[in-house]
């Protein structure tokens, strides 16, 4: 993970905490984000390693993001599928719906910085300025532009706009936000962070 990695496929560091940790997310399709020196190091539900260059600068320190899936059954108001199957479709309806075609309007919209997008914090300001514009009733249509967004961590996305399902509500969020620019993997991750806050929201009055 550039030059300032220590990771090895080995397990060559004193602990074994972090070697267990990739091999919890792998037995249950997790998903692990490790921020370090130059390079994000991620691994997707499939398993699949992959290795993207942040920029110039190095750092020498270490961010680690992981969620694990449960891999029993979902039960949610007498319907049974897999948690795969249910996020599939489920993402894409959200997808579907924030997903603007349209132009950019001018009016009410929220530009995300262009390039890598990884910090939860550098994901608030942004997520206190669409949440004051979905709480305000005089809004009808709250723009997120993603143009020149390359890469947007599942961190980012949760903190930005999923954890706002939380604060104004996923129908409001759903009615309001729409998203315009960006490819569509910067625009799923925002779809998948909304499903699995809204997800959240749903267990806790089952």
């Amino acid at each position: 993970m550039g030059s300032a990695a220590r990771y090895r496929n080995e397990n060559n560091h004193q602990g074994f905490g972090l070697a267990e940790l990739m091999k919890l997310v792998r037995n249950h399709h997790g998903e692990l984000e490790i921020a370090s020196g130059d390079t994000l190091y991620t691994i997707d539900k499939t398993g699949r390693e992959n290795y993207r260059k942040q920029g110039s600068w190095e750092w020498q320190g270490v961010i680690i993001s992981c969620r694990l899936y449960l891999t029993c059954r979902l039960y949610l108001k007498g319907l049974r599928e897999t948690p795969e199957h249910t996020e599939n479709n489920e993402v894409n309806q959200i997808l579907n719906i924030i997903s603007w075609g349209g132009s950019t309007m001018a009016n009410n919209t929220i530009r995300f910085p262009s390039g890598s997008l990884s910090s939860r914090a550098a994901a608030h300001p942004y997520r206190d300025a669409i949440g004051e514009l979905l709480a305000d009733d005089s809004v009808a249509t709250v723009t997120v532009n993603l143009d020149g967004v390359e890469y947007l961590s599942k961190s980012f996305a949760d903190e930005s706009i999923g954890v706002l399902v939380r604060f104004c509500g996923y129908d409001t969020l759903i009615r309001k936000l729409r998203l315009v620019g960006g490819n569509r993997d910067v625009q799923k991750s925002i779809a998948e962070a909304i499903y699995i806050r809204q997800q959240e929201a749903l267990a806790e009055t089952v």
